[in-house]
């Protein structure tokens, strides 16, 4: 995720992006950009069930979704239908666009 920042605030961003999304931003009036990509903590990942995440346990990769698990509450389920017990997350991304 990118997120704006203002130059009067004092922020020192972190740029990590692709010089054509840097020019999207640019024109919008974006005087610093901040990224924030990367593995973050299992306890910030979003729990509303309805969106697949990346998530990282001793090794294993793939994708998982916080949702009922029979007779035990809530859990994160892998697309494959495993429960897992991630440490860490992070957004899918984007689809590719075109064809």
């Amino acid at each position: 995720m990118c997120v704006r920042a203002s130059k009067a605030k004092g922020t020192v961003p972190r740029i990590d992006i692709s010089e054509v999304e840097r020019m999207k931003l640019a024109r919008a009036g974006a005087d610093s950009i901040t990224c924030t990509h990367g593995w973050r903590p299992i306890e910030t990942a979003p729990k509303d069930g309805l969106k697949d995440i990346l998530v990282w346990q001793k090794g294993f990769i793939g994708m998982a979704v916080w949702q009922p698990i029979y007779d035990r509450g809530f859990g994160w389920v892998t697309n494959t239908g495993f429960q897992v017990e991630p440490t860490h997350w992070q957004p899918l991304p984007e689809p590719p666009t075109g064809e």
